[in-house]
């Protein structure tokens, strides 16, 4: 799964979406579920906007099961993820994510970056959830599948990291869906880059740089 992520660059250039537009922010170290986050999606015209990490459908009585994760292996079948993977796909910018590795007395975090440093844009899909007539939020998860040869010696799974070409395919509510599901492919290997990080990433509340910094491992 996709537990935290982190979007750390001052300025956010969302050409590369589509978009000519810049999003100035402070940096955050630490996103974590129910935290707001940013958002690309076709609407039906490309837009920019923030959204709840964790998916609520419209008929979700039980808020409290939001879902921060889609496995790609059953998106298009369960009645949680089907509708919005037809209909409401989206992408989230991110530079890095972390990740725990099961060790027999711990769990140790990891974190895991594009070798380029370049941004990613996760597969995600989003709803709508109307609290009453007048009053609605938005709301989404990441798609995740196998991990990698390089990080499967983390974790079992990995989040979809869509490639820019496959963008405009994944956004558009014309794609054909079996073009979107064959996209929902680990990325190489030979692209990423890892290292173990503090325990202090385990707290949500810690915001700051030391959730990244390297740590002996």
């Amino acid at each position: 799964m996709c537990g935290r992520f982190t979007l750390l660059r001052e300025q956010v250039d969302c050409r590369q979406f589509g978009l000519d537009l810049k999003f100035h922010q402070l940096p955050h170290y630490n996103i974590a579920p129910r935290d707001q986050v940013t958002l690309i999606r076709d609407n039906p015209q490309r837009e920019c906007v923030t959204a709840n990490w964790g998916l609520v459908p419209g008929w979700l009585k039980d808020l409290s099961r939001a879902q921060i994760n889609a496995r790609e292996e059953t998106i298009a079948e369960k009645p949680m993820f089907r509708n919005a993977f037809r209909q409401r796909r989206c992408l989230i910018p991110a530079d890095g994510y972390f990740e725990w590795q099961s060790l027999p007395d711990r769990k140790q975090p990891w974190y895991i970056r594009k070798r380029d440093k370049s941004l990613m844009a996760f597969a995600g899909i989003w709803e709508r959830y109307h609290a009453s007539e007048d009053v609605f939020y938005d709301s989404c998860a990441i798609i995740t599948t196998a991990a990698n040869p390089l990080t499967a010696k983390v974790h079992d799974r990995i989040p979809v990291i869509l490639q820019p070409e496959h963008y405009t395919t994944w956004l558009s509510t014309d794609s054909d869906l079996a073009d979107c599901q064959s996209l929902l492919q680990p990325l190489a290997s030979e692209l990423l880059q890892l290292w173990p990080v503090s325990t202090y990433v385990n707290n949500p509340s810690h915001k700051g740089p030391q959730c990244i910094e390297a740590i002996a491992g």
